[in-house]
């Protein structure tokens, strides 16, 4: 089993990601097919970590329901 790490990248950075110190999200579920990569994970909206994460805020979340 291959461990998901929260990582970010350097401003203007290339190569592997780094891994945060802060690690703040869970995966919960990850796939690929031809056209699309889907991965559902869970975090707070704002999870203070003011050096690599952006807050997700209404504008930017998209909530899909089943009915």
């Amino acid at each position: 089993m291959q461990m998901r790490l929260d990582r970010h990248v350097k401003k203007h950075g290339d190569g592997e990601p780094l891994v945060d110190s802060s690690q703040d999200y869970v995966l919960l579920l990850g796939y690929e097919n031809q056209t699309h990569t889907v991965l559902r994970f869970k975090r707070k909206l704002d999870t203070c970590d003011v050096a690599y994460d952006v807050p997700i805020t209404v504008s930017e979340a998209r909530t899909n329901r089943a009915e």
